[in-house]
């Protein structure tokens, strides 16, 4: 039954959508009245809820209802169609593909009403039906400077995404993205930054950005707004990492920026410096002053941000942050973990080079250690290692919070952990001595990392607690043929005293540790053959079955193991000249070597056989 206007009318200001529905359902004539109201500014509002309302909950209904109004010569009825189909397309837009060619047409409609609804209809089908959109692609390109507001952002956004599917359109996408960033309205220009973000993070590998883009990225950071800018540096952020050679003619730029007022550009440019460190150190030098400066800037996203940068600088160059130990320091002091983190990564890699810079870091350090983080108890491990290493003595209170740290369930935790107490045992093992065995207990861990260390460790304690190596003697055999390097090398030092301990053992040992002569490792091969000189120091007849073979490493291709065979030879000659005194003319060769320690160890050697033997002098011609 066809409604009089009146009463449509009427029911739309009531709005009593129900009703509505039911009488277009009843007689689709009633939807025609309706689609006259567009033309109402009183109405117009309640028309577009009534036919949002109407496609949403009767959508194959309603698509039926309006397919006589599609190419309809009334443009009202266009339009109503239009807001239809874009309503059903929101929530089933699989419901519309055939009626993608008709709605493709009306983007190029003079009514501007019927260009976006079609517009906004392909938006919220491209996700699906992109391949059926994709023949739009170049006019939309032209569409990119429309003066409607909402028609540029609607064809940027369609854009975006066909670049993303089509990759052979990607960088035309970005290219106009890039083109629009600098748009008169700051709300597109919010929407149009953050789109080229994800597009450029997502698809960064398939892309390389010319230079005239990026020239224009750089161009555009003084002229946009807070939140564009951060966009923007955040792309050439995404570009540092994974395209390094594309920034580095901009480096001028971005040292430039690091003394701009503007905390947002000394932020983002310390951002992109970070990330170009590691590719070009020395290029980017010249910016270790000015970030060390910023390490007291009023802002705390400026002084975060070149901490971070400073960090990653300190991974190739720790030499040139030294200066500024002092200041990452009181980071520790800071409630921001990033923060805390970036200042423990740089403490690190100086204290690699120079452990004095960060002693004075050590209460800070000991504090940290009772955070949950993980990652900040691996950082803290590893500068304890390292400062051990030149001073054990003053971590050697730290000791117990390390073997703590051996229950942890990060692997890097516990490697990093077992090395720094490594370093207190080469001196100190008291406070070690009592967790022997759960250190041995690593021993036949899966990580390389955690069984050298651990091996390291055992071997330390053994030099000064020889009985000790019962107690791991068995694992001996295994360890010296362990897949690590590290591990076979602190395994030398452990066969040697259990030959020394244990005598049912001993010929045994001994055999393995002259295998070793043929290792991979020039260090294992140096320290087995300096264990066989060990051994046979306190008792050359174990090892007089083996000169020869200790002889024939004399000409190793590596000099350490050169030089060992010649320390070898003057502890065995010192003990019993006899075993060696034909063997004279190895060490007289090496007196030519052209290693000068070779040179110098054979000499040593020649001088103690010589005082074994009673001789007045030693004639090397």
């Amino acid at each position: 039954m066809l409604v009089p206007s009146s009463e449509l009318r009427d029911l739309l200001r009531k709005q009593q959508y129900d009703t509505l529905i039911d009488l277009i359902i009843n007689d689709p004539r009633n939807l025609s009245i309706i689609c006259e109201c567009l033309s109402d500014l009183e109405l117009e509002r309640f028309v577009i809820e009534f036919l949002k309302e109407l496609a949403h909950s009767h959508p194959l209904k309603s698509l039926e209802i309006i397919q006589s109004f599609i190419g309809h010569d009334n443009i009202l009825h266009r339009l109503c169609s239009l807001l239809v189909i874009e309503f059903v397309s929101r929530k089933h837009p699989d419901k519309i593909q055939k009626y993608i060619p008709q709605v493709k047409q009306y983007i190029f409609s003079s009514e501007n009403e019927i260009r976006l609804s079609a517009l906004y209809t392909l938006i919220n089908v491209v996700d699906r039906f992109w391949k059926d959109i994709i023949d739009l692609y170049d006019n939309l390109v032209k569409m990119a400077n429309d003066s409607d507001e909402l028609f540029r952002f609607g064809v940027l956004r369609l854009l975006t995404i066909l670049g993303e599917k089509d990759l052979s359109k990607l960088e035309t996408s970005i290219s106009t993205l890039i083109g629009a960033v600098r748009d008169d309205n700051e709300l597109l220009r919010n929407y149009v930054s953050a789109w080229l973000r994800d597009l450029i993070s997502k698809h960064i590998h398939e892309i390389k950005l010319n230079k005239g883009l990026i020239q224009k990225l750089f161009e555009d950071i003084s002229f946009v707004d807070h939140s564009t800018r951060l966009n923007l540096f955040t792309v050439l952020a995404i570009i540092a990492k994974d395209q390094p050679d594309s920034l580095k003619p901009f480096l001028n730029e971005l040292f430039q920026m690091l003394t701009d007022a503007d905390p947002s550009k000394k932020a983002g440019a310390a951002l992109i410096i970070g990330f170009l460190a590691k590719h070009y150190p020395y290029d980017i030098s010249k910016s270790i002053p000015l970030l060390g400066k910023l390490l007291n800037d009023q802002n705390a996203t400026v002084r975060s941000i070149a901490l971070t940068a400073l960090s990653r600088i300190s991974e190739v160059l720790p030499e040139s942050i030294v200066k500024f130990s002092e200041k990452i320091i009181d980071f520790l002091d800071d409630d921001n973990l990033d923060d805390t983190l970036g200042a423990l990564i740089a403490l690190r890699n100086i204290s690699k080079i120079d452990p004095t810079a960060v002693l004075s870091a050590l209460p800070r350090l000991e504090k940290l250690l009772s955070c949950d983080n993980e990652d900040i108890k691996f950082e803290i491990a590893s500068i304890l290692k390292w400062i051990g290493s030149t001073y054990p003595d003053k971590i050697r209170n730290l000791a117990d919070r390390l073997i703590s740290l051996l229950d942890s369930p990060d692997d890097l935790v516990k490697s990093s952990a077992l090395w720094a107490l490594e370093s207190i045992s080469r001196e100190y093992i008291d406070d070690i001595e009592k967790s022997f065995d759960k250190i041995a207990s690593f021993l036949n861990d899966e990580n390389d990392y955690i069984r050298s260390g651990a091996a390291w460790i055992i071997s330390n304690i053994i030099q000064k607690k020889p009985e000790k190596v019962r107690i791991i003697v068995d694992k001996i055999e295994r360890l010296l043929e362990d897949s690590d390097d590290y591990v076979r090398a602190a395994s030398t030092m452990l066969a040697e005293k259990a030959a020394l301990v244990i005598p049912k053992n001993r010929k045994r040992i001994i055999r393995l540790l002259a295998e070793r002569f043929n290792d991979e490792s020039p260090v294992v091969r140096s320290l087995s053959i300096k264990a066989l000189g060990n051994i046979g120091a306190k008792d050359p007849d174990l090892i007089s079955n083996y000169i020869d073979e200790i002889i024939s490493m004399a000409v190793d291709e590596t000099p350490s193991v050169r030089a060992s065979v010649a320390e070898t030879l003057g502890m065995i000659g010192m003990e019993r000249p006899s075993l060696i005194s034909n063997k004279i003319d190895v060490l007289v060769d090496l007196l030519a070597d052209p290693d000068e320690t070779v040179r110098y160890s054979a000499a040593k050697a020649l001088e103690k056989i010589r005082n074994a033997l009673n001789m007045p002098h030693w004639d090397a011609a």
